[in-house]
């Protein structure tokens, strides 16, 4: 039995599939841009999954055709407005994400980005703190155009090796020939 199920949360979802865990970003009206709900949720798988003995490998992906578009420019602009609102930007996104990127680097198992679709600032971070980065190749599409150059970027900013959907599923053949 798997220390950690299947469980759904406000604005993500984490399923167990084999030794793989898959983180889903959940927010799709917003493209799956970061919150403060969002960043708390994250926390909490991490801490879920560190406790979870089985857990090989950690997929982060999004849901409705978005990867992760960044931190949510909403709820920024309508916390600056108010009395102390830089500070619990501060307190409520920016150490967070900060933090989560942190803990993502350290993992002790591969992390997977799989990108799916728009991928912008903090949605780059994350991409860049992965061991692998996954895209998804869509024929004729403005996404796919930008996961080469989240591609580029990466590779420019030191993350780790890039493959297609297409090339991750033919190493996976000839690992089962040759295996």
């Amino acid at each position: 039995m798997h220390a950690m199920t299947n469980r759904r949360f406000t604005e993500l979802a984490y399923e167990r599939r084999g030794p793989a865990g898959w983180i889903t970003l959940d927010r799709p009206s917003r493209r799956n841009a970061l919150s403060p709900t969002m960043l708390r949720e994250l926390h909490e798988v991490l801490d879920l999954a560190s406790r979870d003995a089985e857990l090989r490998l950690l997929v982060i992906t999004g849901s409705g055709g978005a990867f992760c578009t960044g931190t949510d420019a909403g709820y920024y602009w309508r916390t600056v407005g108010v009395d102390d609102g830089i500070s619990r930007v501060v307190d409520e996104l920016v150490e967070p994400f900060a933090e989560f990127v942190a803990r993502l680097r350290n993992v002790p198992y591969p992390v997977i980005a799989a990108v799916n679709g728009a991928c912008l600032a903090a949605g780059l971070e994350i991409v860049r703190c992965c061991d692998l980065i996954i895209t998804e190749t869509r024929e004729q599409s403005e996404p796919i155009a930008l996961h080469r150059r989240v591609e580029k970027l990466t590779g420019v900013l030191g993350a780790q090796p890039t493959a297609s959907l297409r090339e991750l599923k033919a190493m996976a053949a000839r690992a089962a020939v040759a295996g």
